[in-house]
């Protein structure tokens, strides 16, 4: 296995569009290995043994990564600083799984043009402000499970959020901030297996274009009737498993187009008239392992469109 590679181990290659290195013991990478490689566009390190990048010019000029659109060095024991290196490229994906990284460095992102997905699962993170990734028209998935996520901000409300899928779940979340997502694009949000204790009115108020929310394995004792009010795409709803003893009337009377919900191993009792109203294209309910004793003749008058059960 590989432990180190000489500075100017590329020379006169032209042509190489990709560097793999998975799987070595690499500590420390120097980025002058691959300031010869006019045209690599993937960069791959990924479960070595890393704890630095370093890149040392006599002229004090910023690393020769230009090129690069997509870099991955997941499995390694990176902390934040090094991300630096990698601002003002051409990058597209980024995966920084499995590292040590408590912060996302400011500004990271800010000439990043052309970045579409950025992964960053199991790192050490404590919060995550969304203005950092705002107003990239492309960036679209953001990937930060099995973090240690507390904190969700947004220093700058009046920016627009274009990403379509975030992932958060296996963190410490215990709120879902207002406002935390200003824009009309993101599709997908999950939030399962955090600490979540309600979900508050207009929560979701500004993800107007919302299809799937994921709130599985939470601590959710209580729903505002208008937790889920203004997101008439909403298409799938999962709070399976949690702590719900009931469902509020009207919960669901703004989201027409609802066709999964699942209500399952909560701690539900009875089931109100009227508490599935509005739900005329459900398809599928799930109510199994909760707590209910009877149900009522017209429990599922409404959902005409009811296949699973």
């Amino acid at each position: 296995m590989i432990n180190s590679l000489p500075n100017l181990v590329f020379q006169n290659l032209p042509q190489v569009y990709e560097v793999v290195f998975h799987g070595n013991k690499i500590k420390s990478f120097d980025l002058r290995c691959v300031a010869n490689l006019p045209t690599l566009r993937i960069l791959a390190l990924g479960w070595n043994r890393l704890q630095s990048i370093s890149y040392t010019s006599e002229n004090g000029t910023a690393p020769p990564l230009r090129s690069i659109s997509s870099l991955r060095i997941y499995g390694n024991q990176l902390p934040s600083r090094y991300l630096s290196y990698f601002k003002n490229t051409l990058l597209y994906q980024m995966l920084f799984i499995n590292n040590l990284l408590t912060q996302i460095p400011k500004n990271l992102f800010e000439n990043a043009e052309h970045l579409n997905a950025i992964y960053l699962t199991k790192n050490g993170l404590l919060e995550i402000d969304f203005s950092y990734f705002y107003e990239h028209p492309i960036m679209t998935y953001i990937d930060a499970r099995y973090n240690r996520i507390t904190t969700l901000r947004n220093d700058d409300r009046t920016k627009v959020l274009t990403i379509r899928h975030i992932l958060l779940s296996n963190n410490r979340l215990r709120e879902i901030p207002h406002d935390i997502c200003n824009g009309t694009t993101l599709l997908n949000i999950n939030i399962s297996r955090n600490q979540i204790k309600s979900v508050e009115s207009n929560t979701f108020r500004d993800m107007t274009s919302l299809q799937t929310v994921f709130l599985t394995n939470n601590d959710i004792k209580y729903l505002a009737t208008n937790s889920f009010s203004s997101i008439s795409p909403l298409q799938t709803i999962l709070l399976k498993n949690n702590l719900l003893a009931e469902i509020p009337t009207q919960l669901f009377n703004q989201i027409p187009y609802l066709l999964a919900l699942t209500l399952d191993q909560n701690k539900i009792k009875e089931i109100p008239n009227g508490a599935f109203a509005g739900l005329k294209n459900l398809r599928n309910l799930k109510l199994q392992s909760n707590e209910i004793i009877q149900l009522r003749r017209e429990t599922f008058k409404e959902l005409p469109k009811l296949g699973s059960l």
